[in-house]
């Protein structure tokens, strides 16, 4: 998906925090941005709108979490498909983790540049993963792995063959 195609949605606890991204994603190129800083109404907010990606940069862990678990089971809701990333300012592989079994597509720590916005979401977006409906867990494949940035670490033998 072409940069100017993206129309993302960047939900986060301040205004000034969603504007820092914001022009983030317009140095990039992307030009149509809804910028939502009020969390409470922020699924509301999300309803009748455009996005085809959100971007999440709550200051608070939990509320977080469940701002993503609600928006996946809400079977009404019209961006429950859409994929989210989440930006945290403290990365850690248990917060990976639970963000993974919440249903986010991928995660980024903070401090974030454009190179790491743009090339995780480009990951995210070139490789869609099915989204799946179960009773404890609604979101995108889990078996697939969560998207972060950086080259991913080799676990197999055959990795480094074929990083060759």
């Amino acid at each position: 998906m072409d940069l100017a195609d993206w129309k993302p949605c960047i939900v986060a606890s301040s205004k000034f925090e969603a504007q820092l991204f914001g022009d983030i994603l317009r140095n990039a190129g992307v030009t149509d941005i809804l910028l939502l800083a009020d969390v409470g109404s922020a699924l509301a907010g999300l309803r009748d709108s455009r996005v085809n990606l959100l971007f999440l940069a709550l200051a608070d862990e939990g509320e977080a979490l469940e701002w993503v678990r609600h928006l996946r089971r809400d079977k009404a809701h019209t961006q429950r498909k859409s994929p989210v990333l989440v930006i945290s300012g403290q990365l850690t592989a248990a917060q990976a983790e639970r963000f993974r079994h919440a249903g986010a597509n991928a995660i980024i720590g903070k401090p974030v540049s454009t190179a790491t916005l743009v090339g995780v979401t480009k990951k995210v977006l070139a490789k869609p993963r099915p989204f799946i409906e179960g009773v404890n867990y609604v979101g995108p494949c889990r078996r697939a792995g969560i998207v972060t940035a950086g080259r991913v670490a080799s676990r197999r033998e055959t990795d480094t063959a074929k990083a060759s």
